[in-house]
């Protein structure tokens, strides 16, 4: 895709409920931009005209959750918690087997970031083709 393709599905990005489709080496992907909350917004993506929760399992097993879905990382503990462990001794810590600054990964359902998500495609995608006609040509 050129630069002009991404500013356009960028600029169909900025308008809830609107949305675009594109082919990722043969996937069909349709991106939308829905609220979530008052504040908040984010870009949902649907393979084939689905969208699967098999997709969003740990780890890389499914294909579809590799290429077009978000993992993010948290603590496994509170902020609070971890500032009241990193106060204890760490031979207490290793008796008790904790690790304050342990972190667990997840696959995300939606996009936070146009170009996070634009920058994934272009990584994990080899042919990225804009599918509807814009207005301008």
């Amino acid at each position: 895709m050129s630069n002009d393709d991404w500013k356009y599905v960028e600029e169909r990005l900025r308008v809830l409920w609107t949305g675009v489709e594109l082919m990722c080496d043969g996937y069909r992907i349709r991106l939308d931009l829905k609220q979530i909350s008052q504040f908040r917004n984010v870009i949902t993506v649907t393979i084939n005209g689905w969208f699967r929760g098999k997709w969003l399992m740990r780890g890389d097993v499914n294909e579809e959750g590799r290429r077009f879905f978000p993992t993010r990382q948290r603590y496994l503990y509170s902020g609070k918690s971890r500032a009241v462990f990193k106060k204890m001794s760490k031979q207490t810590l290793k008796r008790l087997r904790i690790d304050p600054d342990e972190k667990y990964s997840y696959k995300d359902y939606a996009w936070r970031s146009f170009n996070a998500l634009k920058k994934h495609l272009i990584e994990n995608n080899q042919s990225i083709e804009l599918r509807q006609k814009r207005n301008d040509e």
